[in-house]
């Protein structure tokens, strides 16, 4: 049985991305313990919320999630974009928050993130550490987070100097689903958000790379302009650009603000897998 608190010193603000647009609204049972923040997803110019990409990771939502909720002047939690939730998760979670309580009035809590994930290792929700003011430079790893494996996230905030505590949850009836924010997407995506975390935590851990890192541009002369012109405009946190060879000319034209390298090989047909298809130019 869970047993949810009578109250909290200040109520814990719970931020959702809602994909489904569906907006939650406390039930009569967490009525008065718990508030909820739910963000759209948006998917037309001028609609409220976050706006939707199809290659977006969830690290970058989780990020855009973090700097809204920070002027929250109690304990934040946000619910990781990567899975699709339930009350009863919701229920889990403010539970576990409880014990984290207790375990602070017994001085056996440490200060800074924690990470709340179940017996799958599946990362749930990410507590902020309180307080929690902007900083420009933690926005920028934030979207480097898995949101999906725990005890990877955990080794990239400490590998930021940050630190941080894992707290197992047990949920009712399984583990979330696995669909992620980003879908539909293609199918070679869905492995990238722990990809993305391994390469920033090898690059964190690396003196060799001496804090150089190349954005890589996609295929197709389209895709390379528009992405390098948005780079253009506002691309922070690289050194250079990563171009197939028969675009650099393109990405050079349109984005002046960073050296651009090339490289050669195959090119794939848009929207398939590039490690499968053969290249058709």
């Amino acid at each position: 049985m869970i047993v949810l608190p009578s109250a909290l010193p200040l109520q814990p603000l719970f931020v959702r991305l809602a994909v489904d647009r569906q907006f939650w609204r406390p039930s009569a049972r967490l009525a008065g313990a718990v508030q909820i923040c739910n963000v759209p997803l948006s998917c037309r110019p001028g609609e409220p919320g976050l706006p939707f990409s199809a290659m977006a990771l969830p690290g970058r939502y989780f990020a855009d999630l973090v700097a809204r909720a920070r002027a929250w002047p109690g304990p934040v939690v946000i619910l990781s974009p990567a899975w699709r939730h339930t009350a009863r998760t919701l229920e889990c979670l403010l539970a576990e928050l409880s014990d984290m309580r207790d375990d602070a009035q017994g001085g056996g809590a440490a200060t800074g993130w924690t990470i709340l994930y179940d017996y799958a290792d599946r990362a749930l929700a990410y507590a902020l550490p309180p307080p929690s003011p902007a900083d420009g430079r933690l926005d920028y790893e934030l979207r480097w987070l898995s949101t999906t494996d725990a005890p990877l996230d955990a080794l990239l905030f400490q590998a930021l100097g940050l630190p941080c505590r894992l707290r197992r949850v047990r949920l009712p009836g399984g583990p979330p689903s696995s669909s992620c924010v980003g879908l539909p997407t293609f199918p070679h995506m869905l492995p990238q958000p722990r990809l993305s975390a391994q390469a920033r935590l090898q690059m964190l851990g690396d003196p060799r790379a001496g804090g150089q890192t190349s954005a890589v541009i996609p295929f197709h002369a389209g895709d390379v302009l528009l992405a390098a012109q948005v780079l253009q405009a506002c691309g922070e946190g690289f050194t250079s650009l990563l171009v197939h060879e028969q675009f650099a000319d393109v990405a050079r034209a349109a984005c002046t603000r960073w050296p651009v390298q090339s490289f050669s090989g195959r090119i794939s047909v848009a929207g398939r897998d590039p490690l499968a298809v053969p290249s058709a130019e």
